[in-house]
């Protein structure tokens, strides 16, 4: 049995995530100490895990925000990314965002795209991070056989257009 933060670790989570888990009724602990701490053990991790990465990482819809750039307008932005998933059927379960291109941000989709923990990358057309790295990131997208979607700055709002990139390889 491993604590809530040895927990979060092996997930790669945050211990607040491994709590509001526990609220939910998503991951609840397979036990208790006396002190009323969560545990949990490993193996149901595992299982979890697998879980977890099949049907959360199928899409993931990425974001990138300047350190400067108002919380009200990156929430609007989030919620573009969330509402053409939506429309478009992907389930996608947030926005992972990478602020200032942070590195542990680009490192985080990076290792998402070759551990082939992602079929599909969303983007707004409007992202700053494509403007630098779209290049980049489509190779290493068309390496492993991940589509790249870009929305579209002004999309049709029936949603049913929007603009695929693949890379032939």
């Amino acid at each position: 049995m491993v604590s809530t933060g040895e927990a979060a670790v092996f997930l790669g989570v945050t211990p607040q995530t491994m709590r509001r888990w526990d609220r939910e009724g998503r991951l609840v602990p397979d036990g208790r100490t006396p002190g009323g701490r969560r545990r949990y053990d490993l193996a149901r991790l595992r299982d979890f895990l697998a879980q977890y990465l099949h049907k959360t990482h199928q899409n993931i819809a990425y974001l990138c925000s300047s350190g400067k750039e108002a919380e009200e307008k990156v929430a609007i932005r989030k919620q573009r990314l969330l509402d053409f998933c939506k429309r478009q059927g992907l389930v996608c379960y947030g926005v992972t965002e990478i602020k200032g291109f942070d590195k542990s941000g680009l490192n985080r989709l990076l290792s998402e795209i070759l551990n082939s923990e992602a079929q599909r990358i969303i983007f707004l057309e409007d992202d700053a991070f494509l403007s630098s790295g779209r290049e980049a990131i489509q190779a290493v997208c068309a390496s492993k056989n991940v589509e790249m979607v870009i929305v579209p700055e002004h999309e049709e709002q029936d949603g049913n257009v929007y603009q695929e990139t693949k890379v032939a390889l």
